[in-house]
């Protein structure tokens, strides 16, 4: 009998691209099922209003929980039963205020495992699947014995033959690379292809394999913690793979922007913790000599190209705080 895929969600302020999404799960080929959980990170927007009534004019069962920051706790609100059975169901989560990529992903996670769930889809909003691609994913993780983390090769949803992602390595400095990006799909391999890194967009993971490897680890908030997984990963002897017969579209960029001060912050910081965890110390400081002054001066370009002079707060904040004290949510991110 085939696995139900559970397929991890975060929404924040970005119904439309949600709603694609959604629409592409529900027309998935894989005849096992899949359940979207889909945890609203305390948007702004009328989200949870739009997707209740998205999945009632599509015939969606849907299930409605909060979650309560403070206490730590999920609380069952309703069912609602749109009468019509189907392969495809709905389990949304409100969350009382932002809890960020990591913490809402593993919610998500556990909340799968407490359902008896096997497979978890960590999937970005900003995305469209192919109709075939839960079945290539559960495909391979069959023939793999459910050992591995599983990716799909991730296309530009505006140039849909051209590759955003199909596997990653790491520098000595950990700095990651993408391998074929810009490629024509067609001109790639097909078969699976070991991966240094797993893409945080689209991963397949075995529930079986958190309970070896840890879940997302909370300090990154969002941004790098991918690389973070993927590295404790390979400590555990967990092997990662693209399966480029599925296939993925991704609108890049859209969830924060591609070089908004919450990037710029994110990826500054959390490179920084990464680097400080797993590279040696002497790799680590000599690294630094030359990176940090690096960024002092893209910061200041960054403030003047932007006319915003947060870029080159950033710097100080990262510098003077945020590796070592400053950890999880950035202190001025409003939501």
């Amino acid at each position: 009998m085939l696995p139900v895929v559970d397929v991890v969600i975060i929404n924040w302020n970005g119904i439309e691209d949600t709603i694609d999404c959604l629409r592409s799960l529900k027309g998935q080929s894989y005849i096992g099922g899949c359940r979207a959980i889909l945890i609203d990170n305390c948007s702004a927007d009328e989200s949870l209003i739009i997707i209740k009534a998205w999945c009632k004019k599509e015939c969606v069962d849907v299930s409605e929980y909060q979650y309560r920051s403070s206490s730590e706790r999920m609380v069952f609100l309703n069912k609602i039963s749109n009468n019509e059975a189907d392969k495809f169901s709905v389990s949304l989560i409100s969350a009382d205020e932002n809890l960020g990529f990591c913490t809402a992903n593993n919610i998500g996670v556990e909340f799968s495992i407490k359902n008896s769930g096997e497979l978890s889809f960590i999937l970005n909003n900003d995305t469209v699947c192919d109709s075939e691609l839960i079945s290539h994913l559960v495909d391979a993780s069959i023939n793999f014995n459910h050992e591995c983390i599983l990716s799909p090769v991730i296309l530009y949803a505006d140039s849909p033959d051209i590759i955003w992602w199909q596997g990653g390595r790491f520098s000595k400095w950990l700095s990651p690379t993408y391998v074929h990006q810009g490629n024509k799909v067609s001109e790639t391999i097909s078969e699976p292809v070991d991966t240094e890194w797993s893409s945080g967009c689209a991963t397949l993971i075995p529930n079986s394999l958190y309970k070896k490897i840890g879940l997302y680890d909370p300090e990154f908030f969002i941004w790098c913690d991918e690389w973070d997984f993927s590295l404790r990963a390979e400590i555990y002897g967990v092997s990662k793979k693209v399966i480029s017969s599925a296939k993925l579209y991704h609108k890049v960029g859209k969830s924060l922007g591609i070089v908004s001060p919450l990037v710029y912050f994110y990826s500054f910081r959390n490179m920084s913790i990464l680097r400080k965890r797993y590279l040696s110390k002497t790799a680590y400081y000599l690294f630094n000599g030359l990176y940090v002054p690096f960024k002092f001066f893209q910061s200041i370009l960054y403030s003047l190209k932007e006319r915003d002079v947060l870029y080159f707060i950033i710097f100080f904040d990262v510098v003077f705080e945020g590796v070592s004290s400053g950890r999880g949510k950035w202190k001025r991110q409003s939501n």
